[in-house]
């Protein structure tokens, strides 16, 4: 009887090692697919941003022609400016005569 009594725990013990098993490994899955998820998302979110970047870089690229060309304006402009001041300055001077 004693023996039987000791055979039904031992048997409960090994059923509440399995269960808890179980429980561990279960916890363990879900714990993967979680990961591969959250994987899954930053591989995402990475890609886009690199898709961000470069098209970042085309209007990068683009501004910095503007700002050249706009620079290239300005120096006409400027010369422009003294071509103007320089016919003024003669107009005033025939004017003085």
């Amino acid at each position: 009887k004693d023996l039987e009594l000791k055979e039904k725990k031992f048997e409960e013990r090994v059923t509440d090692l399995d269960s808890k098993e179980e429980q561990r490994v279960k916890a363990h899955e879900e714990q993967v697919k979680d990961l591969e998820l959250k994987e899954k998302k930053f591989v995402e979110r990475v890609q886009e941003l690199e898709s961000q970047k470069e098209e970042y870089e085309i209007q990068w690229k683009e501004l910095k022609s503007k700002e050249e060309e706009f620079k290239g304006r300005m120096k006409e402009l400027e010369s422009n400016e003294k071509e103007f001041d320089e016919r003024v300055k003669v107009l005033v001077s025939m004017e003085k005569q």
